[in-house]
């Protein structure tokens, strides 16, 4: 009498469904920006997009302060630099939002 082996799948179905929407999403961002390539590069929405809000993020500004100060200092920073950031917690402020969806 021989033995059978019943192996598992690697991945369930739910699993492997998030994983290829996951592709899909992925597939339709544009990575500079991030938003829906499916929307932004259609020629029916050229020159139809609006900045409608700016959101300031401080660690962007931190990594751009970095990158200038160093350019300044003789330095040289590449696209290939990955800056480690980290929250100074003595630093921070207390922030009440507005009504605009903005912090600070």
């Amino acid at each position: 009498m021989g033995s059978t082996t019943v192996h598992e799948p690697a991945w369930s179905e739910d699993d492997l469904e998030y994983a290829l929407a996951w592709a899909d999403i992925r597939a339709d961002t544009h990575p500079p920006c991030g938003h829906r390539l499916s929307v932004s590069a259609d020629p029916r929405n050229f020159d139809a997009h609006e900045v409608v809000e700016v959101l300031h993020c401080d660690v962007c500004q931190a990594r751009e302060d970095y990158a200038e100060q160093q350019r300044s200092d003789g330095g040289k920073t590449s696209a290939a630099d990955v800056y480690v950031v980290r929250l100074d917690e003595s630093r921070r402020r207390e922030v009440r939002f507005g009504g605009q969806g903005r912090i600070g």
